[in-house]
């Protein structure tokens, strides 16, 4: 456990003795609860010593989560209890050269920003626990929930994007934070509750790690090494599982999942057929055989399922499997019980179906074709009604291939317009648009020749570009304003995050 003193002194937070620099205007015990709590998401849980002029001397734990209680005053005269070794030797405080190994973190622990959502809370002692005398107040609810900070303004060390690359309009080319020896030149990377997942090789090993890290910092959370040859086909995805986030990743043999914030191992499902093959959705993980029996992740754990011809198979709903045809009927299997009747999805008028767009935890969205027109609608997973339909629009390719789900799942780009995922309500980005990446705040696609980007509402934000499409870092992900990027310029792929540039 991480032990650190934080001490008001003459309007100033210190944290170990060290200043810690404040936004205009912040209240410093406010500052040094949120840099607390910053500390205990990256190195796990902290022991906190309070003290401040008024007389405050207490002691807190910090969870990993964010939350603050009170703690005991420890044996001082006992070994004091540190910080995990590779807490602040893992990651390097100086540049890495091109072609160099490993993650590169451009900042110093100790300038990593509170929050201004952990300010305010804080200092009005909302959610929070008052300690008496020196007028702390720790926040410690819906922390979860808060919006990324930006990154500092002057950090210790950065790093540029490599010559010939540029950043896509709107974002800065001087990078937050790199990750090298990425494992695909176009790697998956998600991003859910403030932590991305990405997969990385590094030179000499012949080994692919599962890696999770900090969104905002890129600071390593944990990572899982393979065995050595083995080659992932798909993943890493952030899947909801019974109230819990996972870390998916499949592989030839095998299907392996873990924790998103511990690392502990939830799945680890062997394959038992040369045919068998993964799939991964919003609602889950399944494997399919090569016929009608698939094996879904269910509350109980892996069931089979046979699902009926011509059917597709969508994720698990608590202990029942989703299946979608292309007729739009819909069945909701229970393993080991007679396929039971399959609904009728109900369509717009004069509509045929035009096959599922996209699956959240909450609906099933369905184009539907209209002479020359395309519409969605969404249904409600648990009674499979209505919940919305689009207008009917001219020349939308909507089909699953061209949607892209901002993870918060409140909207989504399909084809080239931004849709409403809560109410339907759906407009053009652009003319042309192409889907690239998606985060809650962005989305980006590319028209042909210039990568662009939209706001959440689906307004263009990226100004006029400069740079064509083959000249631009490629966009695969996002976290607040920052856009996840990868370039193979000098040989190993390395992840960047940039900032936007206004």
């Amino acid at each position: 456990m991480t032990r650190l003193d934080l001490v008001v002194e003459g309007g100033r937070a210190l944290v170990d003795g060290t200043p810690l620099e404040l936004p205009p205007g912040a209240d410093p015990a406010a500052a040094l609860v949120a840099h607390a709590q910053d500390r205990a998401r990256i190195e796990g849980p902290v022991l906190a010593h309070l003290r401040d002029g008024a007389g405050t001397d207490v002691w807190v734990n910090v969870g990993a989560d964010g939350a603050v209680t009170p703690a005991e005053e420890p044996n001082l005269d006992s070994d004091p209890v540190s910080a995990p070794p590779t807490a602040l030797s893992a990651w390097s405080t100086e540049p890495r050269q091109p072609g160099g190994r490993g993650w590169s973190n451009r900042f110093k622990r100790d300038d990593v920003a509170p929050s201004r959502r952990a300010l305010l809370v804080g200092g009005s002692a909302i959610g929070a626990l008052a300690l008496a005398g020196g007028g702390w107040a720790l926040a410690t609810a819906g922390d979860d929930e808060r919006p990324p900070e930006p990154a500092s303004s002057t950090p210790s060390r950065s790093v540029v994007l490599p010559n010939g690359q540029n950043a896509p309009a709107g974002w800065l080319e001087q990078a937050v934070w790199s990750v090298e020896d990425v494992a695909d030149p176009k790697p998956q990377v998600d991003v859910r509750d403030g932590m991305f997942a990405v997969l990385t090789q590094p030179p000499g090993t012949g080994a692919v790690e599962v890696v999770v890290a900090g969104a905002r910092d890129g600071r390593r959370r944990w990572s899982k090494t393979l065995e050595v040859g083995e080659i992932v086909t798909d993943g890493p995805f952030i899947l909801n599982r019974d109230g819990k986030l996972i870390v998916f990743v499949a592989t030839p043999k095998r299907l392996l999942g873990w924790e998103l914030r511990t690392g502990v191992s939830f799945a680890d499902h062997a394959f038992t057929t040369e045919d068998a093959s993964v799939g991964f959705g919003l609602l889950g993980a399944w494997i399919g055989t090569g016929g009608r029996r698939f094996y879904g992740l269910t509350k109980k754990g892996l069931a089979p399922f046979d699902i009926p011809d011509k059917a597709s198979c969508f994720g698990t709903i608590g202990d029942r499997m989703l299946v979608v045809d292309s007729g739009a009927q819909a069945w909701k299997l229970e393993s080991g019980k007679p396929e039971p009747e399959p609904v009728k999805l109900q369509g717009p008028k004069d509509a045929t179906p035009g096959g599922v767009v996209a699956v959240t935890d909450e609906v099933l969205v369905l184009a539907w074709n209209t002479w020359r027109n395309v519409a969605l609608r969404a249904y409600d997973l648990e009674t499979l009604k209505p919940r919305w339909t689009t207008p009917s629009e001219p020349r939308w390719e909507a089909y699953l291939g061209t949607a892209r789900i901002a993870p918060d799942q409140t909207w989504a780009t399909v084809g080239n317009r931004r849709v409403d995922l809560t109410s339907g309500k759906a407009s053009v980005i652009a003319a042309k648009w192409t889907p690239v990446a998606i985060s809650d705040g962005f989305a980006w696609g590319d028209d042909g020749s210039y990568i662009l980007a939209c706001d959440r509402s689906g307004e263009l934000v990226s100004g006029k570009p400069t740079h064509r499409s083959n000249e631009t870092v490629i966009v695969v992900a996002g976290y607040g304003d920052q856009a996840f990027a990868t370039s193979a310029a000098y040989g190993t792929p390395t992840l960047y995050s940039l900032n936007r540039a206004v």
